[in-house]
């Protein structure tokens, strides 16, 4: 009997602001995290944040939260991708979305990273475009100034719907870690 491959989950953030759009994807696995009863710990060679999960038929599943900034936190996923033998399919990105309505998801599978800059640090760091990735809806501001828009904090009446929908959000998720990994 074969070893099953280990699925990474890449949870972007920008670290020290845990509030702001653009760490919605570590919203999203500290939520599923506590659902789990995931026991986190700092993993110093890759400067990040690790818990380890046992998932349907034994599949192992690393869950990963950088701790460096947005745009850099690629050489972290790398590292752990390297030394936990995990190839670029079966990491999975989960990262906040501005075409999608807030609290929205979608699958997607591989491809561009579409001018999110921490999308793009990890794909030139294991070199892939090929990792599917759970994108999360941020929605788009009224103005153009999407930069101050992802590094602002979610406003409560935000917060309201993201945690009406975090379940569900975690549940896809889930459903997706529960699929052979290629």
């Amino acid at each position: 009997m074969s070893v099953p491959k280990t699925r990474l989950v890449a949870a972007l953030q920008n670290v020290g602001m845990p509030l702001c759009r653009h760490s919605v994807g570590a919203m999203v696995v500290d939520h599923l995290g506590e659902r789990l009863g995931l026991s986190w710990e700092h993993h110093r060679q890759s400067n990040s944040i690790i818990a380890e999960h046992v998932g349907a038929g034994g599949q192992p599943i690393l869950f990963v939260k950088p701790k460096l900034a947005m745009n850099i936190n690629g050489p972290a996923i790398s590292a752990l991708c390297q030394a936990r033998t995990v190839t670029p399919t079966n990491v999975l990105i989960v990262h906040d979305e501005l075409d999608l309505e807030l609290g929205k998801t979608r699958i997607k599978k591989g491809g561009s990273a579409k001018g999110h800059n921490g999308v793009r640090s990890v794909h030139n760091a294991i070199r892939s475009q090929e990792s599917p990735r759970l994108l999360v809806g941020i929605g788009r501001p009224s103005n153009d100034d999407i930069v101050a828009w992802v590094l602002g904090n979610f406003r409560s009446a935000e917060m309201e719907v993201l945690r009406g929908r975090m379940d569900e959000i975690s549940d896809s998720l889930l459903a997706f870690l529960e699929k052979p990994p290629s």
